[in-house]
């Protein structure tokens, strides 16, 4: 297996892998409101950490859709991914959608990932990311994607980045190069990454509604 030197970037927070292929893997924890309607209903939290030539990956997503106070929907996520570079090797996920439960694990073997979820023991390509990587610009580059609610794979397409200046949601604005993605299971959106590769916005369709994320600092 290749070594791939780490750099600590004590200035900022954040881990550069160099990888093989296209540009450098960034990982730089983040936190992105996630706004519905122009209605702020959740956190979307990204954090990182090096674990020898690892680097650990924890998402939180917590969503609550209300109305007259009263909670109509909710979604919550715990997952926890290890890294080698940018390729996912190891990692676990837990859904509550509205109270249903969906545990999620995965482990490389082989050269595949090797996913146990509800529907039982499914195998697929080693490299293949989840469907929350999106803070790996590398994704844009993918054509299929794995669902870590029902662990089936998402066919995507994603069109040439297009440079531009993105809007924060708090003032800022920033040079970015926007993606458009599609999917399959009626999942569409926009995300923009920063000129250092690293995700600062998206805004996408899933379920049917439209929601956007901003970034906090």
């Amino acid at each position: 297996m290749i070594e791939r030197r780490m750099f600590l970037l004590a200035a900022t927070g954040a881990l550069l892998l160099p990888d093989s292929g296209r540009a450098d893997v960034v990982f730089e924890n983040a936190t992105f409101r996630v706004m519905r309607k122009g209605e702020d209903i959740g956190r979307h939290e990204i954090r990182f950490e090096p674990e020898g030539d690892l680097v650990k990956v924890t998402t939180a997503i917590d969503i609550k859709v209300k109305l007259a106070f009263i909670t109509v929907a909710s979604f919550k996520q715990d997952a926890v991914e290890h890294w080698r570079g940018g390729t996912l090797v190891e990692g676990r996920s837990r859904i509550v959608d509205d109270g249903d439960i969906f545990d999620v694990s995965f482990a490389a073997k082989d050269e595949q990932l090797v996913v146990q979820g509800s529907k039982g023991r499914v195998r697929v390509p080693l490299g293949t990311m989840t469907d929350i990587a999106f803070w790996n610009q590398e994704i844009v580059h993918q054509t299929a994607l794995l669902d870590s609610k029902t662990t089936e794979l998402i066919k995507t397409s994603t069109t040439p980045g297009v440079p531009e200046t993105v809007d924060l949601g708090d003032g800022r604005e920033v040079a970015a190069t926007r993606y458009e993605m599609s999917g399959t299971q009626g999942r569409s959106g926009t995300i923009w990454y920063d000129e250092s590769g690293r995700f600062v916005r998206t805004s996408f369709v899933t379920r049917g509604e439209r929601l956007d994320y901003y970034p906090i600092d």
